[in-house]
């Protein structure tokens, strides 16, 4: 072989063709790893203007100490005197140890870890007259390669569990998605004999399945309040929010949508009439009508809207509207009270508010008697 960079160029290449793989084993420190040729992606010498065409990926990590341990703790020193040497740098941050470590240990090419590795680039052989340049006088990646577009790509038809025959009504909503087979592995074929008879197997087992038992009325009540519950629950952690202010929490939601479209409407058309029209007069007083109800706008009480065909629509505003939205931030605004939240409002237990220490009702409280 030639020592020429033409000959070292084939001879990476043929390497990184055939994923050629290298053990490095070091007796004085008695460490190993993988050593390994990489070619640039295109998109990183497009993109990121990466111009060298290999790198050494070095992997697997491992350190094996000899059997003697008097040569085991020399080899042991001298690995830890190299994580000195390149750990104890100036720009190295001991606060954060393993985050720096590894960033120092990429810096300096220096493997410690056995899940650690490592990129090095190779220098002398870059893309000097760009990556399709087809005369560098020796192999490089990509050129010397089969185009994607030329190679035949072997693909199979997409499974389709239907046949396209006949299928009786009382199959069609049991034909499983997946493949099927027999219990030998066998693959069955849809719509074949050996198909139809799983099918009527399974039709069979189906049918033959002990009916749901029927709930009674107590039963019915118990399962649809367990689903209410569940579904508050989910709605309060939907909306961050506890159980306790769900209700309060959707009910502000509506008010505010309901609120906002009804300002953006009204003063969407008064603005419009406004910028349309020409004389003065006219202008002055849907300037008035803008400014009062801008002043009058907060202190609505309720909102009449449509009520909503399905979950997926919201509340819109109408004057003709079925439904009134109060306004939750108005002290008169109550909401449904849950069960818990009525028994701890109760107390029935609570000491009384008076003790052996303070007989006297203080400042002008009477009610030193009374359970709050």
């Amino acid at each position: 072989m030639v020592n020429d960079k033409r000959s070292h160029a084939n001879l990476l290449h043929d390497r990184w063709n055939r994923r050629w793989k290298k053990d490095i084993i070091s007796h004085r420190l008695r460490i190993s790893y993988k050593e390994t040729y990489l070619a640039r992606t295109k998109g990183s010498v497009l993109h990121h203007k990466n111009l060298h065409m290999y790198r050494k990926r070095l992997d697997t990590f491992s350190v094996t100490r000899s059997k003697k341990v008097k040569t085991a703790k020399a080899q042991e020193k001298r690995h830890q005197r190299a994580c000195r040497r390149i750990f104890h740098a100036k720009e190295h941050n001991r606060m954060d140890t393993t985050r720096h470590r590894l960033t120092t240990a990429q810096r300096y090419r220096f493997l410690f870890l056995p899940s650690q590795y490592i990129y090095k680039p190779i220098k002398h052989l870059q893309y000097t007259h760009g990556l399709d340049y087809p005369d560098y006088g020796f192999k490089i990646p990509y050129i010397n390669r089969t185009d994607e577009r030329d190679t035949l790509v072997h693909t199979v038809e997409q499974y389709n569990p239907i046949p396209n025959m006949f299928i009786p009504l009382k199959y069609r909503d049991i034909i499983p998605k997946e493949p099927l087979y027999t219990p030998l592995g066998v693959y069955i074929i849809p719509g074949s004999r050996e198909w139809f008879t799983y099918m009527y197997n399974l039709d069979l087992g189906r049918r033959n399945l002990p009916s749901a038992p029927r709930l009674s009325r107590a039963e019915r009540r118990v399962l649809k309040n367990n689903q209410r519950i569940k579904a508050v629950a989910e709605g309060s952690l939907l909306h961050g929010t506890s159980v306790k202010h769900y209700e309060q929490r959707v009910e502000a939601k509506k008010w505010l949508t309901l609120v906002l479209d009804y300002h953006h409407n009204k003063m969407t058309h008064l603005t419009a009439r406004y910028d349309d029209s020409n004389d003065t007069e006219h202008k002055r007083k849907l300037h008035q009508e803008m400014v009062v109800f801008n002043a009058q706008f907060c202190k609505d009480v309720s909102i009449c809207a449509t009520v909503p065909k399905s979950d997926d629509e919201l509340y819109t505003y109408s004057n003709k509207g079925k439904a009134w939205i109060c306004n939750p931030l108005q002290p008169h605004f109550k909401v449904d009270t849950s069960d818990d939240t009525t028994k701890i409002e109760r107390r029935p237990n609570k000491r009384l508010t008076t003790s052996q220490f303070n007989p006297l009702p203080v400042g002008d409280h009477d009610d030193r008697l009374k359970r709050r």
